[in-house]
C-alpha cells in the first residue's frame, strides 16, 4: 500500500513538473510569436523571466520588439543566470529595462525608437534600459561636466542600476555620431552623472567590440578599465576627452583657455603673479576673420559661447599694460 502511495506520489510529482515545463514551452513559444509579431509588452510593475536563450532573428531582421513601461515602478524583462540573446538589431530588442541573474556575461539587448544600443555586464541583479535621447533634454545637461570631458554624445545614454560591482561596456554605431566626438578612438571615453555632472569613468575601447567586430569610428564598445557599482552613476553615454589645456606663454601674462574643444563654456585662467587681461577687450573671431564676439558674453568669470556654431575660433584681448595675445579654441559639439 505504501509503495502504491509512493508510486502515485511519483506520478503526481512528474505530472506537475512536466504542466510547468509545458507551461514554460508554451510561454516561450507564445512570447516568440508575440515579439514577432510586435505585440509583446511588460506593464509597469510587470516582468517576465526569460528561462532559455532567446532569438530575435538572424541580425535582427525581423520585427521582434518587446516593450516594458519605462515609468516606476517600471515592466522588466529578466534573463536567468546563464541565458543569452542572439541576433538584436534595430527591429529586434528589448524597448526598455532588461535585468539578469547570475555571473555570466550578458549582452543586454535594449534599444529605443528603433535603435538598438546593447550594453554588457555581469554583476548579478544589474537592470538597464537605453534611451535614444539628448541626454540634456532629459536633464543631464551636456556642459555640466569636468574639466577632462570635451564634446559629449547627445545622441543617447543609458540608465544601468544595480549595487553589485560589474565592469559596463557600452556600445556605439554609425547612428551615434562618435566620429563628431572624436577623431580617433584613444580619445573617447565613458562618462557617468554624478551629483549634478558628467564624470570621466576610466575606460578603454575594445579593439573587437562585444558585438564581435572591430571598433572603428563607426561602430564598436568600449569597456570601464575597473569594475564599478552601476548604482554610483545615475546614467552613462559616451564623450570625447578634453585635450590639455594650451598654456600661451608672453612676458606679461601666462593663460590657460579650457576645456579645448568646448561645448557651451570656456574658462580663462591666469597665473597669480600675470597681469589681468581686460574682458572689454576681448575679441572672437572665426578662421574667415568674421568678428563674433557679440554671440559670447560673461557669467562671472565663464565665457559663454553656447551660441557659436562649431568650428575653429581665435579668442584675443588685451592685459592691462595694453599687450595682445590670442589663441585658438575649437567648438564641438
Amino acid at each position: 500500500m505504501i509503495g502504491k502511495l509512493l508510486f502515485c506520489q511519483s506520478i503526481s510529482l512528474w505530472r506537475k513538473a512536466f504542466a510547468i515545463l509545458l507551461t514554460f514551452a508554451i510561454f516561450q513559444a507564445e512570447l516568440s510569436a508575440q515579439t514577432r509579431r510586435n505585440k509583446a509588452y511588460v506593464a509597469s510593475g510587470g516582468q517576465i523571466t526569460i528561462l532559455k536563450n532567446f532569438d530575435f532573428g538572424v541580425d535582427g531582421s525581423l520585427s521582434a520588439i518587446i516593450r516594458t513601461d519605462r515609468e516606476l515602478p517600471y515592466g522588466v524583462v529578466n534573463f536567468a543566470a546563464n541565458i543569452h540573446s542572439v541576433n538584436g538589431g534595430d527591429k529586434a530588442h528589448v524597448d526598455g529595462y532588461v535585468r539578469k541573474f547570475g555571473s555570466a556575461n550578458l549582452l543586454f539587448p535594449v534599444g529605443n525608437k528603433g535603435f538598438y544600443g546593447p550594453f554588457s555586464a555581469t554583476a548579478d541583479g544589474t537592470t538597464g534600459a537605453y534611451f535614444r535621447q539628448n541626454p540634456s533634454d532629459a536633464s543631464y545637461r551636456a556642459s555640466s561636466k569636468d574639466q577632462t570631458i570635451g564634446p559629449v554624445n547627445l545622441k543617447e545614454f543609458w540608465d544601468i542600476d544595480g549595487k553589485n560591482k560589474t565592469k559596463i561596456s557600452l556600445t556605439w554605431d554609425a547612428d551615434s555620431k562618435v566620429d563628431t566626438l572624436v577623431d580617433q578612438l584613444s580619445k573617447l571615453t565613458i562618462i557617468g552623472w554624478k551629483n549634478g555632472m558628467w564624470v570621466t569613468i576610466p575606460s578603454k575601447v575594445d579593439s573587437i567590440s562585444i558585438l564581435k567586430k572591430r571598433s572603428d569610428l563607426q561602430s564598436g564598445s568600449i569597456t570601464t578599465a575597473d569594475a564599478i557599482a552601476p548604482n554610483d552613476f545615475e546614467v552613462y553615454t559616451l564623450a570625447g576627452k578634453a585635450d590639455p589645456p594650451i598654456v600661451i606663454d608672453s612676458p606679461l601674462t601666462n593663460l590657460t583657455v579650457y576645456p579645448n574643444p568646448a561645448s557651451e563654456v570656456l574658462k580663462l585662467a591666469q597665473e597669480k603673479t600675470a597681469k589681468p587681461f581686460k574682458k572689454e577687450t576681448l575679441r572672437i573671431t572665426d578662421i574667415l576673420g568674421r568678428d563674433r564676439t557679440d554671440a559670447v558674453y560673461w557669467i562671472k568669470d565663464d565665457l559663454h559661447i553656447g551660441n557659436l556654431i562649431r568650428g575653429m575660433y581665435i579668442i584675443s584681448f588685451q592685459d592691462q599694460s595694453g599687450k595682445s595675445i590670442s589663441s585658438k579654441f575649437l567648438v564641438a559639439r
